[in-house]
């Protein structure tokens, strides 16, 4: 079982290190208005790693790669990465986006913006294109 948690966390650690590899450093601090007070260089919450690291066990690299990319408007995400997304949930998709968001100096403003208003779309666009992959009959 250690070693399941041992890969859990690191998918997690993988996705927000994927944000940092494509988003400068740069002094600010994102606060989000649903996170609880705290000061502004705490990790974020425990129960919020958990459960990330629960509900994103199956996304691959490969795939964290391509959302983080579309959240930042650099490609569009493939079929089959949209199929782990969707299968991930919106709930998920929304708390691994807010945790790599906790973590400064990850972001500008500007790219913090984009991702936070990317988060819907490209989760929206996935639903709709695994909805209209139709399995064939043979």
């Amino acid at each position: 079982m250690a070693t399941n948690s041992t890969f859990l966390s690191t998918m997690v650690i993988f996705f927000a290190i994927t944000f940092l590899l494509f988003a400068p450093s740069h002094q600010n601090e994102v606060t989000l208005s649903s996170s609880p007070s705290r000061s502004p260089n705490a990790d974020p919450s425990a129960e919020l790693r958990k459960f990330v690291a629960k509900c994103g066990a199956h996304l691959t690299s490969n795939c964290g790669k391509e959302i983080r990319n579309a959240l930042l408007e650099i490609e569009n995400v493939s079929g089959n990465c949209c199929g782990e997304l969707v299968k991930m949930g919106l709930f998920c998709h929304k708390a691994m986006t807010r945790l790599a968001l906790e973590q400064p100096p990850l972001f500008n403003e500007e790219q913090t913006a984009t991702v936070m208003s990317n988060t819907m779309s490209v989760y929206n666009r996935c639903a709709k294109t695994v909805n209209n992959i139709v399995p064939s009959p043979f």
